[in-house]
């Protein structure tokens, strides 16, 4: 058995000081092929634990071209 790891993901504007962007409806896919959806939390901030090691792909959900707070 492999051990388990876990990625974090925190987002940020791009304004200077960056600003969190919480809230955000987020769907990963791990490295497994299995996904995990979710939202960040009031610290635009997620934690996702006991996975395989390699690459995971996020999509957010809520945020497109030009958004701002």
């Amino acid at each position: 058995m492999k051990p388990l790891t876990w990625v974090a993901l925190s987002v940020v504007d791009d304004e200077e000081p960056a600003r969190p962007l919480p809230k955000l409806r987020f769907q990963m896919r791990l490295p497994d092929g299995s996904t995990r959806t979710g939202a960040l939390d009031g610290q635009g901030y997620v934690l996702v634990e006991d996975i395989d090691p390699g690459r995971c792909w996020v999509e957010l959900k809520d945020i497109r071209r030009g958004f701002t707070r």
